[in-house]
């Protein structure tokens, strides 16, 4: 991915992740940066968070880097396609 000559930021997009949990069907989730956001040359976690009717919160995360001033490279730390989970 490139951006073009002098600017500083690439928009960056991804899969929405999926969030399942055997006893809430419909967990409320938030995340820190959405799919089509602005980001600027270096490092950034893109958090999700599923809230669940019984008060389970699940965190998930993944980072974000863009390097270089013509040539972007995004490399991710987590699958973003990666399921949601609760830590008991």
């Amino acid at each position: 991915m490139s951006t073009a000559q002098g600017e500083a930021t690439v928009t960056v997009t991804w899969s929405e992740p999926s969030v399942t949990y055997a006893f809430d069907p419909a967990p409320t989730v938030t995340s820190s940066h959405q799919s089509g956001d602005v980001f600027p040359i270096g490092t950034t976690t893109v958090t999700y968070t599923a809230v669940y009717s019984l008060g389970v919160v699940s965190n998930e995360e993944f980072i974000i880097r863009v390097l270089g001033k013509r040539d972007i490279l995004i490399l991710l730390t987590h699958l973003i396609n990666k399921q949601l989970t609760s830590i008991y």
